[in-house]
């Protein structure tokens, strides 16, 4: 069931339950995962050898960064996209075609707006949360994952729309 909805781009809120039950209590349960399109790593609901790629667009004014990873092989790509916004940005979706788009509200109506999307089936932008874009949060994120030099070795300095 669960591969079923997440295979029609649904996300999926796993729970567990956290007390035992007793008379007259309430159990307490909580989320332990969320599975959605771009963060499936069960194999079983993985389609062969066919990446299953998660693309963050960010859009500030008119600066765009774009990043996708596939999260069960570790693959990571980030670019700063400075001229031809709309060819870029379509040319990568359609090469890369990933399982699930999250931007920024200005990158959605960015995002709606290309020709790419209007004319075909690719995957809906969700808007996410916009303390996730923040350099801060990122950069804590990265740096527990790639080490404090992350943006030397990635060549990120000075780029925070990719951050």
């Amino acid at each position: 069931m669960i591969a079923k909805l997440v295979a029609n781009g649904h996300k999926v809120a796993i729970c567990e339950q956290l007390t035992e039950p007793k008379p007259g209590k309430i159990v307490e349960r909580d989320v332990i995962q969320i599975i959605t399109p771009g963060t499936v790593m069960e194999q079983e609901m993985l389609e062969g050898n066919k990446n299953n790629y998660l693309m963050s667009i960010f859009k500030n004014e008119d600066k765009i960064g774009v990043a996708y990873v596939d999260v069960s092989t570790g693959e990571l790509f980030a670019m700063h996209v400075v001229e031809n916004f709309e060819n870029q940005i379509s040319d990568l979706i359609a090469r890369v075609l990933p399982s699930e788009i999250i931007g920024n509200e200005e990158s959605k109506a960015f995002y709606n707006e290309l020709p790419l999307v209007k004319i075909s089936g690719v995957s809906k932008l969700s808007v996410y949360y916009d303390w996730a874009f923040a350099k801060e949060n990122s950069s804590e994120v990265l740096t527990s994952q790639f080490g404090d030099n992350f943006e030397t070795v990635y060549e990120l300095k000075n780029k925070k729309e990719i951050i």
